[in-house]
């Protein structure tokens, strides 16, 4: 089925935050779901999550594919690959779809959500980027994060204007 036409139903989306337990979710005058407990800006809800898979063939199909760094190498022997922020995991499954040596570590505050299983050689660890990421100092050989801008709050950046 063409992704234009693959979307999720509600039934896909969780009612609790697993990185905090039990969220604070609520709806807001536009009827969008929303969690309270985390510095994300958008929406929590099928319509996001479509709007993302969306954004990512996007990028993919201007960028002429997933990964726009000299790495196809390193890729193809099999480096291990970090995926920050995997949203819906359409990259990390994509990247170990089209490498298949690698094994790719998809990290975010939820589980991926997609209409697809994560691969085998797709593992999902769950945590807060602003907490810090929980591997050890070179334990990757090619980290992916795009976007992220909606959930990193200025004050918690190392950017300072």
């Amino acid at each position: 089925m063409p992704w234009w036409r693959t979307r999720r139903s509600e039934a896909d989306l969780p009612s609790a935050s697993p990185a905090t337990g039990m969220a604070t979710v609520s709806v807001d005058a536009a009827g969008r779901r929303r969690v309270e407990d985390i510095p994300y800006l958008l929406p929590k809800d099928q319509e996001e999550l479509n709007r993302l898979d969306y954004q990512h063939y996007v990028l993919r199909q201007v960028c002429r594919g997933n990964v726009l760094a000299p790495v196809a190498k390193l890729l193809c022997e099999g480096v291990p690959v970090l995926d920050v922020g995997t949203g819906t995991g359409r990259w990390a499954m994509e990247v170990a779809e089209a490498f298949p040596r690698c094994q790719v570590t998809a990290f975010d505050r939820e589980p991926p959500r997609s209409s697809q299983p994560l691969p085998p050689s797709v593992h999902f660890v769950q945590g807060d980027l602003l907490q810090g990421l929980p591997f050890p100092n070179q334990s990757f050989g090619y980290v992916h994060q795009r976007l992220l801008v909606a959930g990193i709050p200025l004050q918690q950046s190392r950017i300072h204007i």
